[in-house]
C-alpha cells in the first residue's frame, strides 16, 4: 500500500495537512504528516531531511513511498531519494532546489521573479499578511482556523546555503502548479519543471496553500499522481 509523506512548508506544521488526510485516509490510502522544526535557528536542508527520515523509520514505512512537498520542503525533499525507497515526488507550489546553488544567489542573479513579493509578510506576526497572501481563497473558518496556527520559521540557513543536492532524484516526479500563488511565482514553477524535472506542471486552482483551500481536489490528486500506474 501505498504511503504518501507529507511535509509542509514555512510557518506551517503538520496540522495544515490534516483535511487532507482526512479525505486520504476515507479512502484507504496511508499519510504520515511530517512536523519540523523550523524555529530552529541552524537548520539546513540536511537537518530537516534527516528528521524527515528519522520520521519515516518511527512510522516503519519501508517501501512505496510517495514524498509530497509543499513550497520550501522543496529544497529538501530529494535528499530523501538517498535514504528511502522513494517511488515519486510531488512538489506543490514549490521552491525548487538548483544542485550547487542558493536560493539568494538565484534571486540575486536572474531569477527574481521566482517570489512574487520582495519580502514575503511574516503570517505570525502580521495577520492581514497571512490571510492576503497564504490564506487568501480559503473558506474563512478555515482560514481563521489556520492563521491562530502559524509558526515562527527561520529561513535565513536553507535560503542562504548552497543547495546540498548532488543531482535530483531518477524517481517520477510531478509538480503541482497553483495558479492563484500570490508567493511563488506560478510561471517559474513552470519553467523550472520543464528545465529541471523535464516534466509539465499539473495545474491546480487555489492560492499557495491547496491543502487548506482545496483539499478534497488535493487529495484526489495526490492520489491520481501517487498511483503506481501514473507515469
Amino acid at each position: 500500500m501505498t504511503t504518501f509523506v507529507l511535509v509542509h512548508g514555512a510557518y506551517l506544521g503538520s496540522w495544515s495537512w490534516n483535511l487532507v488526510i482526512s479525505s486520504l485516509n476515507s479512502r484507504g490510502h496511508k499519510a504520515i504528516n511530517i512536523d519540523l522544526p523550523i524555529e530552529h535557528n541552524g537548520f539546513g536542508a540536511i537537518d530537516y531531511a534527516r528528521i524527515i527520515s528519522e520520521q519515516i523509520d518511527a512510522a516503519q514505512v519501508k517501501e512505496d513511498i510517495v514524498v509530497v512537498g509543499h513550497s520550501f520542503a522543496g529544497l529538501i525533499i530529494p535528499l530523501l531519494a538517498e535514504k528511502h525507497p522513494v517511488r515519486k515526488f510531488i512538489y506543490i507550489a514549490p521552491l525548487i532546489p538548483s544542485p550547487g546553488h542558493s536560493v539568494a544567489a538565484r534571486l540575486n542573479n536572474g531569477e527574481k521573479d521566482m517570489l512574487l513579493v520582495n519580502e514575503p509578510p511574516n503570517p505570525v506576526k502580521d495577520r492581514a499578511g497571512a490571510f492576503k497572501y497564504w490564506l487568501h481563497d480559503c473558506d474563512p473558518d478555515i482560514a481563521s482556523w489556520a492563521a491562530s496556527r502559524f509558526r515562527p520559521q527561520n529561513l535565513e540557513n536553507i535560503m542562504a546555503e548552497t543547495s546540498p543536492i548532488k543531482k535530483l532524484p531518477d524517481s517520477n516526479t510531478a509538480v503541482i502548479v497553483c495558479t492563484n500563488d500570490r508567493l511563488i511565482n506560478p510561471d517559474t514553477v513552470k519553467n523550472l519543471s520543464k528545465a529541471l524535472f523535464k516534466v509539465d506542471p499539473i495545474a491546480i486552482d487555489s492560492g499557495h496553500c491547496p491543502q487548506l483551500s482545496r483539499p478534497q481536489e488535493l487529495a484526489l490528486l495526490l492520489m491520481q499522481l501517487g498511483n503506481p500506474r501514473s507515469k
